[in-house]
């Protein structure tokens, strides 16, 4: 706040008041005409004005110390507010900084589950891989002599016609190395019949022995045989696709 525009109007205020005093003495100096009564009548208000003045003046130096000090405090309250901002601001960014840490905590604990369930789901699958990993480690040091099938050997194939068994084939039952399973091959085969295009081992136990017979267009045959007291396989063929049963079936081992 500026000092100067404070004494501006009482410094106008006294010229005006000492102007004033000035043309009321000229006027009565003019106006009386004993000079005696108009000295006596200067001298006072002369006085008068002195007294005047001074009080003015002491009520200027008082009224410009008010001033100074209302200008500090405007000053003051000026500073207070530039703070109060600063301090508005710094609260502003707090809230905002502790909004994004509440966030990143969500995010953080998000992604400690996910952690946690990938963990899991990893574990698992190492455990899997160690399991399949021991199992071949087993069938890599079994000596090939001892993968075998229960069946393995070379079986003739009978079916009952016209109250005989009449022969069809011959098939060899081997373990395949490669895919770890029983395959099926066909020797020799009565051309009469249809020709199988490959044979699927189902079910091999000491007791039952179920394989599919693929016959091309015909449609893919089932053979469900079971052992019998001496040693053979016997029971019915049939059609895959609508259950129909078709001939009875022996097999008979002719060799290892």
């Amino acid at each position: 706040m500026n000092t100067q525009s404070h004494k501006k109007p009482f410094v106008a205020l006294t010229c005006l008041l000492d102007l004033l005093f000035v043309m009321v003495f000229v006027a009565l100096m003019v106006q009386d005409q004993q000079p005696h009564d108009n000295l006596q009548a200067a001298e006072q208000l002369i006085s008068v004005l002195e007294v005047k003045n001074t009080q003015q003046k002491s009520e200027l130096i008082r009224t410009q110390g008010e001033a100074e000090r209302l200008s500090e405090k405007f000053t003051d309250l000026q500073r207070k507010h530039e703070e109060t901002k600063v301090d508005l601001e710094k609260a502003k960014l707090i809230s905002q900084n502790e909004s994004k840490t509440r966030h990143m905590e969500v995010k953080i604990d998000e992604l400690r589950a996910k952690l946690t369930d990938s963990a899991r789901t990893i574990a698992k699958q190492e455990a899997t891989v160690l399991a399949q990993r021991i199992q071949i480690d087993k069938l890599q040091k079994t000596p090939t002599s001892e993968k075998k099938s229960i069946l393995q050997g070379k079986w003739d194939q009978y079916i009952m016609s016209n109250g005989r068994w009449k022969k069809l084939g011959r098939y060899k039952v081997q373990w395949d190395a490669v895919t770890n399973k029983t395959e099926m091959l066909a020797v020799s085969a009565d051309k009469e019949y249809i020709q199988s295009l490959g044979l699927k081992v189902i079910t091999e136990t000491e007791s039952k022995w179920v394989f599919e017979s693929d016959w091309g267009h015909a449609g893919v045959g089932v053979f469900d045989l079971s052992r019998t007291p001496d040693g053979t396989f016997e029971g019915y063929s049939r059609m895959k696709k609508d259950n129909r049963q078709l001939a009875r079936n022996r097999w008979v081992r002719v060799s290892d």
